[in-house]
């Protein structure tokens, strides 16, 4: 089964999230988990925050692009005699650069997804 990454503002907390879903008798629960979490129990404990059970994960942080190249040094320490660009690392912000990049969004069966244009 192939995979989809949403990206969205993550929420500070349940009350205000889009995946919240509230039934007719103003309970509460989270719409992407398969199962039932005691949302209204967490918002009535902890108003504030992400729960940590909560699915959403935020994007990973880059990661620095330029590696400084190190040697022994006479005095047994390490000296830097030059850098050189991490490929892993571009890599890495490629992909993140790739995930937030712009696009127009379309609402398509009550979600946003994004058109390259």
């Amino acid at each position: 089964m192939s995979k989809s990454i949403l990206v969205i503002d993550t929420p500070e907390r349940c009350s205000i999230c889009k995946f919240l879903e509230r039934t007719d008798e103003d309970y509460c629960y989270c719409g992407i988990l398969e199962f039932d979490y005691q949302v209204n129990e967490y918002m009535k404990s902890t108003p504030k925050g992400k729960p940590d059970w909560c699915p959403l994960k935020a994007v990973p942080s880059k990661k620095k692009e330029i590696k400084y190249l190190t040697r022994p040094d006479r005095r047994g320490g390490t000296e830097t005699y030059g850098e050189t660009r991490n490929r892993e690392a571009v890599g890495w912000n490629d992909c993140i650069d790739e995930i937030l990049k712009g696009g127009e969004w379309e609402w398509a069966e009550n979600i946003f997804i994004r058109q390259d244009v």
